[in-house]
C-alpha cells in the first residue's frame, strides 16, 4: 500500500507530508489526500515509488559523501540533498515583494 511506503518515508527522513508531495507529486495535498483515502493512479503510484527510491539513493550518497554508513540515521541530511527551485520559493518571494514597494514608492 501506497500510503504505508510514504508514511514510513516520511518517519525516516523528517519530511513534511506537505514538502513530500511538492516534491514527489507536484501537489501539496497528495498525503494529505492519501491519509483521507484517495488511491492514487498505477502511474502516479509508480511515479512516487521512483521518486522515493531515487531520493533514498541520493542520501545514502550524501551519507557516504559525509563519512557515514549506510545504517546510519541519514534524517539530518534532508538539508543536504538539493530540493527543486520552485518560483514561489521565499527568496522568490523576496524580490517580488521588494519590487513590489519600489513600484508603490
Amino acid at each position: 500500500m501506497l500510503l504505508r511506503a510514504v508514511e514510513a518515508f516520511l518517519k525516516q527522513y523528517d519530511m513534511p507530508a506537505t514538502k513530500f508531495g511538492r516534491l514527489a507529486a507536484h501537489d501539496p495535498r497528495f498525503v494529505l489526500d492519501l491519509r483521507m483515502g484517495r488511491t492514487p493512479r498505477r502511474a502516479t503510484e509508480a511515479r512516487t515509488r521512483g521518486w522515493m527510491a531515487e531520493y533514498e539513493v541520493a542520501a545514502r550518497k550524501a551519507a557516504r559523501a559525509a563519512g557515514r554508513n549506510a545504517g546510519d540515521d541519514v534524517s539530518d541530511l534532508r538539508f543536504s540533498i538539493p530540493d527543486p527551485v520552485f518560483t514561489d520559493s521565499p527568496n522568490h518571494k523576496a524580490k517580488h515583494n521588494t519590487k513590489e514597494l519600489s513600484h508603490a514608492a
